[in-house]
Parts: structure tokens; sequence; C-alpha cells
């Protein structure tokens, strides 16, 4: 089964059809509640922004390993740029409104090294 290429704007226009299907995306990784979700870094369409829930505790990866340990210089969140690949679960939402959807990952392809980010909602 080959990947359907999508946007994450797509992928938040319309989440019902990329249900159940493995899809690829460009995003930002980020590790928050002590979960790891994809995060679009700005509002989308006017919603505000949503992340969406990254379950790939099975695959090793050098920089998914980053994320956990804690920064020297700050204790903010950790994250890096990636390309990944994944079932896409539509119908999975988290305690609160903005954990929305979840991608059970099967390939990751980072495209940055680890930065400390910004404060959520921070421009």
């Amino acid at each position: 089964m080959s990947a359907v290429r999508v946007s994450l704007d797509e992928l938040y226009e319309n989440p019902e059809a990329y249900d159940g299907k493995v899809i690829t995306v460009v995003a930002t990784l980020t590790r928050f509640r002590d979960e790891t979700y994809l995060y679009p870094g700005r509002p989308t369409n006017g919603r505000g922004f949503s992340f969406i829930r990254v379950d790939a505790d099975h695959i090793q990866n050098s920089r998914l390993a980053e994320l956990d340990l804690p920064t020297v210089s700050s204790a903010g969140r950790k994250e890096f740029d990636l390309e990944i690949t994944g079932a896409f679960d539509g119908k999975y939402s988290g305690p609160y409104d903005f954990f929305k959807y979840r991608l059970v990952a099967i390939e990751i392809n980072p495209l940055s090294g680890v930065r400390v980010a910004k404060p959520l909602g921070a421009g």
C-alpha cells in the first residue's frame, strides 16, 4: 500500500477523507504532556491549532530519543521538523479539543535537528 502525500491543512480540512489511510505529511514533532504530537505551529483554518498524536514508540530514531532528554539552557519543550508516514486515525480524540486525530508512525525522516521550541501560541 503506497502512502498518500497530504499537507496538514488538507488533513485538518477533511480528516474523514484520510481516516484509515497511510499518509505522508511534513510537520513539526514535539513532546507535550508526556506524549508525542505533530504540531502545525500556527493556527489552522481559523480554528486555532491542534495537535495530532503520534504513536512512534516502536520506531528507533535518535531525534525521537532527544525529545525526552532535558535541555541545558531551558526547561522548554523540544521539537524538530520531519516527514512522517503512518496510518491516520481521524476518529481519535484526546482529552481536550486541541488534541485531535492520531498517526501511527511507520517511518520518520527528520528534516531538522532538535531545537528548544517557543512557547505554545507564540509567533
